[in-house]
């Protein structure tokens, strides 16, 4: 029988392909590639390292957080997903320094169904520039869902952060395949209490409090080799700031250290939104907000 060379299909193609089938005859590969092509690929990894990134990463700011994502940022064309169990503990403030740098080559920011009205002097404290920032604020998940993916599609922003407290799997799906080949960078943050369930994003985070005001950061889903340690971020808290500087000059009113909203706007978004299935989130016991910086 004549042997089998590399780069040969065996058994040969048989008569319902299109080919004739001849016994013994194999069929050469046209498309062959080396190995070395297949790992150049983003979308394949060693499980001993740290996959490449199709677009180059953007820094996250954060040198420890760095270090261990792929690519060495925050990846663009792709679905990362943040996950916690509480709102306003500084899961923006983990992606601030990003949307500044972004924004600095002159591209927009969307921002979808955020779950409390933001506090622009606190993000313009941290470089990021309101005239290109929007906001869109659907009554229903649906139409969040909707304008995410159609932002998605049309590759014309920098920045997507959408806020889905109740999404499935396939609609998740649908945000990857939507933002999949672009330059977007694209955060979806879901509830802590969804870690169980798959995800088509390639980068999954959990961030709880830390000690001293710091970010606990666990990595869950990356491409590479898994992190078993939790990374604990300083992340940018400008009311804090504004508050030690106050207290250094003798003045005693309180600022918020976990939200950037006041009690005020917290309210009427609670009651413009009443019985919405997606209805914002209390403000955690023992936090002082006041009416901005």
């Amino acid at each position: 029988m004549t042997g089998i060379s590399a780069g040969s299909i065996w058994p040969p193609a048989c008569g319902a392909c299109g080919n004739e089938y001849k016994t013994g005859v194999p069929v050469r590969l046209t498309n062959a590639v080396s190995l070395e092509e297949v790992l150049a690929r983003p979308d394949v990894w060693c499980a001993d390292r740290l996959a490449s990134a199709a677009s180059p990463a953007v820094s996250s700011g954060f040198a420890l957080l760095d270090a261990e994502l792929p690519g060495g940022g925050w990846p663009r064309g792709t679905l990362t997903e943040i996950l916690s169990d509480r709102i306003g503990i500084g899961e923006c403030s983990l992606v601030l320094p990003a949307l500044s740098r972004l924004q600095d080559d002159g591209q927009w920011c969307l921002l979808v169904a955020p779950p409390l009205s933001l506090h622009g002097p606190a993000w313009a404290f941290c470089d990021v520039d309101l005239a290109r920032l929007a906001i869109v604020s659907p009554t229903r998940s649906a139409d969040a869902l909707w304008a995410t993916e159609q932002a998605l599609s049309s590759g014309a922003l920098g920045t997507v952060l959408c806020w889905a407290p109740r999404i499935d799997a396939r609609q998740v799906r649908r945000l990857q395949v939507a933002v999949a080949g672009s330059k977007t960078a694209v955060f979806l943050f879901r509830p802590a209490r969804v870690q169980a369930e798959s995800s088509a994003a390639a980068l999954r985070l959990q961030v709880s409090a830390g000690p001293r005001g710091t970010l606990g950061v666990n990595l869950l889903k990356r491409r590479g080799t898994p992190c078993s340690r939790t990374l604990f971020l300083d992340v940018p808290r400008p009311l804090q700031r504004r508050a030690d500087r106050e207290s250094h000059e003798g003045n005693s009113e309180s600022y918020s250290i976990r939200s950037f909203v006041t009690r005020k706007q917290a309210t009427d978004s609670a009651v413009a939104r009443q019985g919405d299935v997606d209805a914002p989130q209390e403000i955690p016991l023992g936090v002082t907000v006041t009416d901005g910086l």
